[in-house]
């Protein structure tokens, strides 16, 4: 192959994705809640952080959770090149960058893709045809809504190729640099690449005994990642992300749909090509074996539960094997062009399946179109588009105009108000992650790995409603022992929240939340309230909190709470139905509905709002199971005009064990007169606190409990407690102190020093190489 054709193919290759961006139909290239509300969002966050840390490594922020782990949102994006690009030009819309690396990764894949080919000796035009056919799969569209499902192909690609060169020339650079690159754009998928590398490696016929340069790269690449990968999984093992119920008979069961392989848009999103070229190696003894193991991988669920590390049985975890995918349908384009058959009758009707099985417009289009392509093979440029039309056709299913986002949300006008304030979006998804620049504290956050102690206070301890499939998501809610305990001061919602006043239409400013930091007098110990039952808890928590390792200082607890002889709402509900109460809710007290959930068709999930506040009991086979069945309602008098409105979703489900409770609201702002609030020098992981106790209290902060916390009061260390059973406090003796807290990410510095030992691994590797 000349010069000349291989530098055309490239630069066809690596514009062919902004050909499809524009001929796309999208206003913006992305989706309205995973693309712009973690991806973008949480990328501007990362940046963010790492600008007002004045540092490449972080420790903590603040601003969302009420305070979490940095390395909570580090897979999206952390080292990765375009975050730190945006972090050197913070004047540039984090979005776009995205977006135009998103499109150069794409052209970057078809590129290395080729390459990849190319090394394995096919014939340049098969190597053009099959990269020019890769943006169009699940490439394309996993890249406008979770481009961490993709972006590491490319260098999956070069790993591969890298480990070829190893294999001719002992050279470890390009292993070293894709392999620690792939990491840092998908944490998340980087084993299962590393898996297939290896397994190239035995392929290739690279031996045990003389894999000693691949290892070696390998430890490099770990230790260069380290950064990344140490404090991120020690962050995974302390807060332990849930997995998705799991149906184990049905693991076992084949997918004759091949959903993993063929135009599944969360699989590897490949034509029918891919299932042709599998069945025609699975008939070659040179290339059988990796044909069966493939097959196998694509048909069991089992295997899908494995590669996605024991959380849940779903194809995205099949993209790293499309190197081998790629390559089978390169060998078998290569083996028709040699006219190189197969006898064994099995082998027509191995194509027939998908016919069976799939239930798809697009199949019908694609057996044409590769048909086509099959008969114009001795005219190879004709050949070339032809081959591209199955593709093409896969491309046009799996991005409808719905698949994007219609205009990227705006900048609300009063943000400027909220100033390093604490302040709740209600019914505002796509802004759950954002913090206009650091501007804002929230206690909501929506990212796969989440603060665990956290979110147990958020739904089992508030019961605050659950209003989508999972509780991944803390949503903002106007559940009142929320905005008062979580101390925030503005909210944006359609109605006014008990304790706020109104600012501007939607938006709403506190008279009466806890302050940030405060001193109370008062407390309970852990024991004691783990005894009292629910509502009491809630009460307790606001009046009382509970300490650990403290004894209790406090008079006896007695309950405040009034049961309501107001009508049930126990039936068996089968179709959509609304129902208006005729009570009368006491505009000074906070109302307290429960119910029980009994559904009985488990596939269907069952959704009741109450005045626009949701519950939500998800599917059985949801991912992320909410085990929300027991619905909680707060409500006031005031936001509900004193009749709550019910609606019921339809499904098949009883309601059992209607309770109502009220209680005094204003025992928020009596607490306001029992506690000391405490002033604050905050930074992104430091805070300096000047406290002049009248007598002996315990110090309260927003933070959750986390492993990384240390406190020094007047520059003696002292041993932090847990208030609530969530945050992070410490006893304060009465009189003058100056507290310091620090938060350091575990796993950070060690982090940090493995990547330096990696770099000077590298250049002493490097070094003996040359020599």
């Amino acid at each position: 192959m000349t010069r000349n054709r291989t530098i055309a193919c490239v630069l066809c290759l690596f514009l062919s994705p902004v050909v499809l961006f524009l001929a796309a139909p999208p206003a913006v290239f992305g989706n309205a809640v995973d693309w712009y509300s973690q991806h973008v969002v949480l990328g501007e966050t990362i940046r963010d952080t790492m600008r007002a840390s004045r540092s490449l490594f972080c420790d903590f922020i603040p601003q969302l959770y009420g305070g979490v782990n940095f390395y909570a949102i580090s897979y999206y994006g952390y080292l990765r090149p375009d975050v730190l690009f945006a972090a050197l030009f913070s004047s540039l819309e984090f979005a776009y960058i995205l977006i135009a690396y998103a499109v150069f990764l794409m052209g970057l894949a078809a590129v290395a893709c080729f390459f990849f080919l190319k090394a394995n000796k096919f014939s340049w035009w098969i190597c053009f045809a099959l990269s020019l056919g890769l943006p169009c799969t699940t490439l394309f569209f996993q890249s406008h809504r979770q481009i961490m499902f993709v972006n590491f192909i490319p260098f999956l690609f070069f790993l591969l190729i890298g480990v070829d060169r190893l294999l001719q020339t002992g050279k470890k650079r390009l292993v070293i640099g894709s392999g620690t690159l792939l990491l840092f754009h998908s944490f998340y998928f980087a084993p299962a690449c590393y898996w297939v590398a290896l397994v190239y490696y035995a392929i290739k016929g690279g031996s045990f005994r003389a894999s000693k340069p691949l290892w070696l790269s390998f430890l490099i690449i770990v230790l260069l990642g380290a950064p990344l990968w140490l404090p991120t999984g020690l962050y995974l093992l302390e807060n332990k992300r849930p997995g998705a119920a799991i149906d184990w008979p049905a693991l076992f069961v084949p997918d004759w749909k091949l959903s993993g392989l063929l135009y599944n848009r969360y699989g590897c999103g490949q034509p029918l090509l891919a299932w042709f070229a599998l069945v025609y190696a699975l008939f070659v003894p040179k290339t059988r074996p990796l044909a069966i193991c493939l097959l196998t991988v694509f048909l069991f669920p089992v295997f899908w539960y494995v590669f996605s590390g024991f959380l849940y049985a779903r194809t995205k975890a099949l993209l790293p094997l499309m190197p081998f995918v790629i390559g089978l349908e390169a060998f078998f384009l290569q083996s028709v062009s040699h006219r190189v058959g197969v006898r064994n009758p099995w082998f027509l009707a191995g194509f027939f399946l998908p016919v069976l099985t799939i239930q798809n417009g697009v199949l019908w289009w694609d057996i044409l179109a590769l048909g086509v392509a099959l008969c114009l093979f001795a005219r190879k440029t004709r050949f070339v588009f032809a081959l591209l039309a199955g593709p093409l056709l896969v491309w046009n299913a799996q991005n409808p105009p719905d698949s994007y986002l219609k205009k990227m949300p705006s900048l609300p006008d009063w943000i400027g108000k909220v100033q390093n304030e604490s302040i709740a979006l209600v019914d505002q998804s796509q802004l759950v992650n954002a913090t206009f620049g650091l501007r804002a504290n929230r206690s909501s956050g929506y990212a796969s790995i989440y603060p665990k102690r956290y979110n147990e206070y958020i739904f089992d301890l508030l019961k605050v409603n659950i209003p989508i499939n999972n509780r991944t998501a803390i949503l903002d809610s106007t559940n009142p022992f929320y905005l008062f305990s979580r101390g925030i001061q503005w909210v944006q919602a359609d109605t006014c929240p008990p304790g706020f006043e109104t600012v501007a239409p939607s938006l709403y400013r506190a008279t009466s939340v806890l302050p940030r930091f405060y001193l109370t007098r008062a407390w309970m110990d852990e024991k004691t309230w783990e005894t009292l039952p629910f509502p009491d808890t809630l009460q307790a928590m606001i009046e009382q909190p509970c300490v650990s390792n403290a004894p209790g200082r406090a008079a006896a607890f007695q309950s405040r709470w009034k049961t309501e002889s107001f009508p049930s709402l126990d039936c068996l509900v089968r179709a959509e139905k609304t129902e208006t109460m005729d009570i009368a809710l006491d505009p000074n007290r906070i109302t307290v509905l429960q119910f029980d959930i009994e559904n009985h068709d488990k596939e269907k999930p069952v959704v009741v709002d109450v005045n626009g506040m949701r519950n939500k009991l998800s599917p059985a086979s949801s991912v992320y199971y909410n085990h929300n069945t027991r619905f909680t309602f707060m409500l006031a008098g005031g936001q509900t005009n004193g009749r709550p409105t019910i609606q019921f979703s339809a499904g098949n489900y009883a309601i059992k064990n209607t309770t109502w409770r009220s209680i005094d609201a204003s025992m928020f702002q009596k607490r306001l007169g029992e506690i000391e609030p405490v002033q604050a020098k905050e930074g992104q992981n430091r805070w300096s606190l000047t406290i002049d106790a009248k007598e002996d209290a315990i110090l309260v902060t927003p933070f959750s409990d986390q492993t990384g916390f240390s406190i020094r009061m007047d520059g003696t260390p002292i041993e932090p407690v847990r208030v609530n059973k969530t945050f992070v406090g410490c006893p304060v003796l009465k009189g003058s102190h100056q507290i310091d807290i620090v938060y350091e990410a575990p796993g950070k510095k060690a982090g940090i020093a493995m990547a330096g030992f990696g770099i000077f691994l590298a250049v002493c590797s490097q070094r003996r190489w040359k020599q």
